[in-house]
């Protein structure tokens, strides 16, 4: 599961790094920087739904995605980012809106050192040794 869930982050971390520069990286003509975000998961639950939490490379940028406990018709992302001085939450995907909205209340409510210690803790579960299978 861990490798499908790393597989599926993967391409979306570079979906995403193409519409989301990450701060204080520059884009000079078709370049855009890239971003990795792969360390984790954090499992978190918003009113019963379960998301995956994972860390980027930029040491501030998280995504969060729906996990594999989610119901089967959500399919959804948020991703939360540095921008001139202040976080900035963004997400896309599908399913029932009323879903999404309390891990988008949730996300949105917390402080910049509250997402500092996400991104923190989310960096060290992807240091982890995987389980033993």
């Amino acid at each position: 599961m861990r490798v499908a869930l790393v597989a599926m982050l993967g391409g979306l971390a570079a979906c995403i790094a193409q519409a989301v520069p990450a701060e204080g990286q520059a884009t000079s003509g078709t370049e855009r920087p890239r971003l990795d975000c792969k360390a984790g998961p954090v499992e978190r639950y918003f009113d019963g739904v379960q998301w995956y939490v994972f860390a980027c490379d930029d040491d501030a940028s998280i995504v969060v995605v729906t996990g594999p406990k989610s119901p089967s018709d959500l399919s959804f992302y948020f991703i939360i980012f540095p921008k001139d001085g202040v976080y900035k939450l963004r997400g896309e995907g599908n399913g029932d809106k009323t879903l999404t909205r309390p891990a988008y209340e949730a996300l949105s409510a917390m402080t910049e050192e509250e997402l500092r210690a996400l991104h923190a803790e989310a960096t060290a579960a992807g240091q982890a040794a995987p389980p033993a299978s």
